[in-house]
């Protein structure tokens, strides 16, 4: 922190604080102090879906945590201003995003908000999982039947940005939910989200058992692995004179 040795300390980050204070003679006493924040920010969304060709979608939401007042921006997916308001109605199908700054200018992360049109194209997405449970690997997909072709297909993140376009799989996915928006000819838009999840951990269960006499090599070790998916393979360091496989 700043001011060590004043009486002031500054840019201290949450947590349980303690202060030594020493007199001339000496005399010295502890304080402890603790220097709390606010809730983060907490946003919930609910909405209503447009219909096609007439805009009456609708977008209610609920912010708690932070410091009150809020404020409110909402933009389009071309970034023009949309509104300022909790209750936002009258919206066309797309992609909208949401950024809540509280009294103290702490900002919400960007929120992605897809209003789609009821009588649009039917989605069926799949979701999928990563092979690991830290690597990018997983795939989603969207099938549906274009009642009114031609048909686009738009992926993205749920920060807005473009993953793909006219791809009914979508591939080298990390965890976390992506969103994928249909359009037919008569510009009736669907949107649905796809959602990855991490594959499972391998946990190594290990038993062993010691070697019978000093100077003996006669002890075992086992691990049996859950998690993952099987079959496994093993390697053992340094490696064992027999038995590299479990």
């Amino acid at each position: 922190p700043n001011g060590d040795g004043s009486n002031g300390a500054f840019s201290l980050c949450p947590g349980i604080w303690s202060v030594s204070v020493a007199d001339a003679n000496g005399c010295d006493t502890l304080l402890t102090y603790s220097i709390t924040e606010p809730a983060p920010l907490a946003v919930n969304v609910i909405t209503t879906p447009s219909q096609c060709g007439v805009c009456v979608g609708t977008a209610d939401v609920v912010v708690s945590g932070g410091t009150a007042p809020y404020e409110l921006t909402w933009t389009d997916a071309n970034g023009l201003p949309v509104s300022d308001s909790t209750f936002v109605d009258g919206l066309c199908a797309g992609l909208y995003t949401l950024v809540i700054t509280d009294a103290i200018a702490c900002e919400s992360d960007t929120l992605v908000v897809p209003i789609t049109d009821s009588d649009g194209e039917v989605l069926t997405t799949t979701d999928g999982a990563t092979g690991c449970a830290n690597t990018c690997d997983a795939q989603v997909s969207v099938s549906f039947t274009c009642s009114l072709p031609p048909c686009t297909v738009l992926w993205t993140d749920l920060a807005g940005d473009t993953l793909a376009v006219d791809e009914l799989v979508l591939d080298s996915l990390c965890t976390g939910d992506y969103l994928v928006q249909v359009s037919n000819a008569a510009g009736c838009i669907s949107i649905d989200t796809a959602t990855v999840i991490p594959g499972t951990t391998i946990t190594p269960n290990l038993s062993s058992t010691p070697v019978s006499c000093a100077g003996q090599c006669d002890g075992s070790a086992t691990v049996g692995p859950v998690g993952g998916i099987a079959p496994y393979t093993y390697d053992w360091t340094p490696d064992p004179p027999n038995g590299d496989s479990t």
